[in-house]
């Protein structure tokens, strides 16, 4: 595990708000990005999927998914059997139902998701 000073800020900011999505639920990438850049002032859809390579062991990186509500492709199988044992809401077999299972970021955006 890396120590929290070996991290730069969008690193810790990025990790922060995956930690903070519970059980049950995901976010997309592009509203990680959007949380990010609202409490660190920096970060797209790109850097999180960077962080999350490098670092996501550190946090449930399985409840990031795409704005479609799809796994990762090179991680499809491992994401869909994390979710499915949480008990995330799914359309289909392969697909977050993001109707349902949104987590709303209130801290830096100030406004849920919708």
């Amino acid at each position: 595990m890396t120590e929290p000073s070996d991290l730069d800020d969008l690193t810790e900011c990025v990790l922060d708000c995956v930690a903070e999505i519970p059980p049950g639920r995901v976010s997309t990438y592009g509203r990680v990005a959007a949380e990010a850049r609202a409490r660190c002032g920096r970060g797209g859809p790109r850097n999180v999927g960077q962080v999350l390579s490098r670092h996501g062991d550190e946090v449930p990186w399985w409840r990031v998914v795409s704005a479609s509500g799809a796994t990762a492709l090179h991680k499809d199988s491992r994401q869909l059997t994390l979710l499915a044992a949480e008990g995330t809401p799914m359309r289909g077999e392969a697909r977050v139902d993001l109707r349902v299972a949104l987590h709303d970021f209130v801290i830096g955006l100030g406004e849920p998701d919708a």
